[in-house]
């Protein structure tokens, strides 16, 4: 039962590897962008309240370019009566390299962000601010992006680990014993009684076809 659960394990990841490193080579060549519908949420903290024809909303959008996957959140203010500013959903191909962002070249500008190993997080507040006069509004953006190279490694280690075991332990064990449990074989040539693995003779170096 172990064994048939781990062949499932080693089948499902093997095909979400495969399945990435086609999408991986889309990402070269053409970017994706899927935005799903916004939700409208209460407006930060500020100096004194936005204008009533006003609205904060945030929007969920799946990325895909330049070799990597990005889940990204936006916080953003839009006037109620201009229709151009309104959030929307759907799906649209862009440019690769406009399809991903990365982090803003101002250290000052981020508030929360790391990088390690190709994965990056960026996170930066929405927020009111006073500057001299008036009032700055500042969109809130967050995004995590994964590399697909590391998605396909991890989807292919069980299959890696299954094939370096089946060899590992084919060469380990001498002829006439069963080649994955090492159990001798000499009274039941045609099948190990110990695990069930099918035997298959061995064919020596004087062996002819």
């Amino acid at each position: 039962m172990k064994r048939r659960l781990f062949n499932f394990v080693c089948a499902g990841s093997l095909l979400v590897s495969i399945i990435t490193a086609g999408v991986w080579l889309r990402s070269i060549w053409v970017g994706d962008v899927f935005e799903f519908a916004a939700r409208p949420i209460p407006p930060p903290a500020g100096p004194r309240p936005p204008p009533k024809s006003s609205s904060w909303s945030r929007q969920l959008s799946i990325r895909s370019g330049r070799g990597a996957l990005q889940v990204h959140w936006a916080s953003r203010w839009r006037d109620d009566s201009d229709q151009r500013t309104a959030p929307h959903s759907g799906y649209k191909t862009t440019p690769p390299a406009f399809a991903i962002l990365r982090h803003p070249p101002i250290p000052e500008a981020i508030d929360d962000a790391w990088s390690f190993a190709g994965v990056q997080h960026f996170d930066r507040p929405r927020a009111i601010k006073r500057y001299g006069g008036g009032l700055s509004i500042v969109p809130g953006l967050s995004y995590l992006t994964i590399p697909y190279w590391s998605v396909v490694f991890i989807g292919a280690l069980p299959a890696l680990v299954r094939t370096a075991r089946r060899f590992t332990r084919a060469g380990r064990f001498l002829p006439g014993h069963c080649v994955a449990c090492g159990y001798d074989l000499r009274a039941t040539p045609e099948r190990c009684p110990e695990c069930g693995t099918e035997a298959k003779p061995r064919r020596t170096a004087g062996a002819t076809a």
